[in-house]
């Protein structure tokens, strides 16, 4: 499925219920779910945006500094995820913050197995690096785990940078080869 996604960042955790559910209002009946891009918000946030938009699809970013929280450790990543039961709808398995950074599919697959095999409640993602001539480094994650999704930013762009605009003619080669996978 594709989302309208509206990407949130704090990487602070300065942010309260009431900050997700303006930035929701502001984003419109169209957007269809929420990225926090934030290190293990606290679930009383989570919480209190999900009884606003309980329809909202709620994405939580594992990036590099989170999974470093967790010691790098699957089995610790699923203990702390069992605290979003019921508000979080997917993971995204993401160590390279919109960089463009390419995934290291290897790395990524403990995590997602132990997800998946554990908390079946729970979707996952990942990204990386992704886009025309690099989704395939997804594969392994797809052959693992077949409901895996995936995500692209910084590759969409011939700058690289995710804050520059989207080069719609390399979103529809990446669309063509996501398919193909």
């Amino acid at each position: 499925a594709a989302f309208n996604t509206l990407h949130y960042a704090d990487y602070d955790c300065n942010t309260s219920p009431r900050h997700l559910i303006e930035a929701a209002e502001w984003a419109g009946p169209l957007c269809h779910a929420i990225q926090l891009d934030m290190i293990w918000p606290p679930d009383v946030i989570v919480k209190g945006f999900r009884r606003n938009f309980p329809n909202m699809q709620v994405v939580l970013q594992i990036n590099t500094n989170a999974l470093q929280e967790v010691e790098d450790k699957p089995d610790v990543l699923v203990e702390w995820l069992k605290r979003y039961e019921g508000i979080l709808d997917y993971i995204l398995l993401d160590k390279s913050h919109g960089r463009g950074v390419g995934m290291n599919p290897e790395v990524l697959l403990p995590f997602a197995l132990a997800v998946a095999e554990r908390l079946p409640w729970l979707g996952i993602a990942a990204a990386g690096g992704l886009g025309p001539g690099t989704v395939k480094l997804v594969a392994p994650l797809k052959k693992a785990i077949s409901t895996v999704s995936w995500d692209a930013q910084g590759r969409l762009r011939p700058s690289g940078n995710a804050e520059h605009p989207i080069e719609w003619s390399m979103a529809d080669q990446y669309l063509v080869e996501s398919l193909q996978l």
